[in-house]
This record gives C-alpha cells, sequence and structure tokens, in this order.
C-alpha cells in the first residue's frame, strides 16, 4: 500500500495535486502521517534571515556523512508529505525544509518535525507579523523535538524551554564590517523592558548579551565559532 501512494506521490507533485492526493490518501491509511515519518526524518529550517545558506550547508554536511538527505522549501504540508513519500525508503534519511514563519503553523498541523532549527528573528524583515509567535504556535505542541538554535539571539532564550535545545553562536567577536546595526527593540528585554548588555554585538541585536535587571544571559552554547582567519565579501 505504501509503495503504491509512493508512486501516486510522484503524480501528484508533477501535476499538482499534493492536497487532494493526502486528503484522500490519509482516509484510506489514517496513520499514513506516522508510518512515512517513521521511514524519513524532516528537519525545518526557519527565521528571517540565513534560511537558505543554512539548508545548503547543512544539506551538505548530512550528505557528507553517507547518510541520504535532500533540501526543498516547504509551501504545505500536504506537499512535505509528498515529498516525504516520494524520498522515504531503507535506513536512516532526512528531508530538510526551508520553511517561512506564515505557513509553518499550518504545515506542523500535519507533519511533525524530527528537528527544528532558527537562525534569528529580525521584526524589520517580517514587519507585519509576529513570527516568534508563530513558531511558538508551530512548535510547542510537541514534546520531543529537537531544536537547534541561535544562542546569539535573545528572543530564542525561552523558546520551547524544557525541550532538547542545542545553541550555537560566536563564542569571540567576529567584528563584522559595519555589523552593529540599529536595533533598538532587539536590544530590549522583553521580560523586563530593560537594556541588554553586550560582551560583545555582533550584528544588529545579536551577540554575547545579558540582562542586569532579570539575570537572563546568553545559554551555553553547544557550537561556537572559536576564530575568524578572515572576512571579506566573498
Amino acid at each position: 500500500m505504501i509503495t503504491f501512494f509512493k508512486i501516486l506521490a510522484f503524480a501528484a507533485s508533477f501535476l499538482r495535486l499534493e492536497k487532494p492526493f493526502i486528503s484522500a490518501a490519509l482516509k484510506f491509511q489514517p496513520d499514513l502521517v506516522k508510518i512515512v515519518s517513521e521511514k524519513c526524518k524532516t528537519v525545518f529550517v526557519c527565521g528571517s534571515c540565513g534560511k537558505t545558506s543554512t539548508l545548503i550547508e547543512t544539506v551538505s554536511a548530512v550528505k557528507a556523512s553517507g547518510v541520504p538527505c535532500k533540501g526543498k522549501v516547504a509551501k504545505s504540508g500536504e506537499g512535505v508529505l509528498c515529498e516525504m513519500l516520494k524520498f522515504m525508503g531503507e535506513g536512516e534519511r532526512y528531508l530538510i525544509f526551508e520553511a517561512d514563519a506564515d505557513k509553518i503553523e499550518a504545515i506542523t498541523e500535519l507533519v511533525k518535525p524530527y528537528a527544528v532549527a532558527i537562525t534569528n528573528i529580525f521584526t524589520d524583515k517580517n514587519p507585519d507579523e509576529n513570527i516568534y509567535k508563530n513558531f511558538e504556535n508551530a512548535f510547542s505542541k510537541f514534546d520531543d523535538v529537537i531544536y537547534v538554535l541561535n544562542g546569539d539571539e535573545p528572543a530564542l532564550f525561552s523558546f520551547c524551554e524544557g525541550s532538547r535545545r542545542y545553541f550555537y553562536g560566536f563564542r569571540i567577536n567576529p567584528d563584522f564590517p559595519g555589523g552593529n546595526l540599529r536595533d533598538e527593540e532587539g536590544k530590549i528585554c522583553p521580560d523586563c523592558n530593560n537594556p541588554y548588555k553586550y560582551i560583545y554585538n555582533t550584528y544588529a541585536h545579536l551577540g554575547n548579551y545579558s540582562c542586569e535587571v532579570c539575570g537572563k544571559t546568553r545559554p551555553q552554547l553547544a557550537l561556537g565559532v572559536d576564530r575568524v582567519d578572515a572576512i571579506s565579501e566573498n
């Protein structure tokens, strides 16, 4: 039955009929999502900036380890499930999706991620929406998802607290040319409205921050940049 669905998924994607196909498939096989998720792990890359670069580098790294992996742009839950059906097979394999904030809540109503990476949150890049709230609504309903979060992003300090979280960031000041741009909103602690203090400020509101009033400080980094050899436009 699953092989039959897999063949139909290719046809549905080609004809752009993912939604009616998945709707019909779930009526015949109600536990389809669970079955497919066991054969293909799904990762979402979210955030204001850097999603595409992060997707490309992550897919490259996973492939280099010898594990089958593909990168895609997520447009709907039905589209994601079709891609999972098409890619599933024997052994460990990953599908990594770049997902916009305004689509991720609807997507996770159908597909549960194995892991989620969030790059950053810039309000000027998403002026008409609260993307933090979008992410919270999309992922807070899961209790066993792995989160890979930008530790230099203060907005992610409490994101899905209690879950399995890994933070990354800069352990040194990279001295980006023109990096310390104005971003006053992001430099204010939302819990106590106090301006953050920075040991170093890498870009806009990102950096090694702390709040002297409520005690919030950048989380311990699981992965960090210790050395920068060169910085250029290339």
